[in-house]
């Protein structure tokens, strides 16, 4: 019996080594700050375009606007960020999709006379640059 328990064990070792040794490696994880200016980020919104690259929406605390990040690549180190509405209290709780032409749009709260008010941006081009 002590033998059958030291195979057993032994067999058991072997096949643990061998499943760790054939477990691939995974790939180290991407993080990109898109923006640091004073205090960003809150309330975001992500989808990914048709090739696959984020586009993010989100709230810029510090000068109270919506923002808009387009990324040119996977990773979002080559990225663009856009203000969307510099105009007053704005930009809380933004939310993002893209139109069927893959188009951003982006609505958001405001802050108007005595309740907010809810926006939205309607992009005219892939990365809301017009």
């Amino acid at each position: 019996m002590e033998s059958v328990r030291k195979y057993f064990f032994h067999a058991l070792t072997l096949a643990l080594l061998l499943a760790l040794q054939a477990a691939p490696a995974r790939a180290a994880a991407t993080i990109t700050t898109v923006d640091s200016a004073g205090f960003v980020g809150d309330e975001n919104s992500l989808i990914l375009n048709a090739s696959g690259f984020p586009v993010i929406s989100y709230y810029d605390s510090t000068n109270s606007d919506p923002k808009l990040v387009f990324c040119f690549n996977a990773t979002c180190t080559l990225n663009s960020n856009y203000s969307m509405d510099n105009v007053g209290v704005a930009g809380t709780y933004t939310s993002l999709e893209l139109s069927p032409s893959g188009f951003p749009v982006i609505s958001y709260s405001a802050q108007g006379v005595g309740s907010p008010n809810l926006k939205i941006v309607i992009c005219t081009n892939a990365n809301c640059t017009l």
